[in-house]
């Protein structure tokens, strides 16, 4: 015969969580009545949530601010690019110039 499982009090489901024991409560979380008191006890309030929220936000203007900064510096790679890519190409008109036409045999 199983015996009826004593439910616990709030105190003991914050005191499991902020313990470090929440294996405790996962045993219990298939039990609606259970996981809706975790909930309401674990609920930040309306002001924290706000703060939260406010802290987390970007600042006015910072889509418009990054794509500028990403549209700069794919520029500035692009000309980076391009001076390498002219350097190379007169290294190799030197070589090709030079008449260095060696066969191996």
């Amino acid at each position: 015969m199983k015996l009826p499982r004593r439910r616990p009090s709030d105190a003991d489901l914050v005191g499991w969580l902020e313990t470090g024991q929440p294996s405790r409560v996962d045993k219990m979380l298939h039990d609606p009545e259970v996981t809706g008191r975790l909930e309401r006890l674990t609920a930040l309030p309306d002001a924290d949530i706000a703060t939260l929220e406010a802290a987390v936000s970007p600042a006015d203007g910072f889509a418009a601010r990054t794509e500028v900064g990403v549209k700069n510096r794919v520029s500035d790679l692009e000309r980076v690019g391009t001076l390498f890519g002219l350097l190379g190409l007169g290294a190799q008109t030197a070589r090709s110039l030079g008449g260095s036409d060696e066969t191996t045999t």
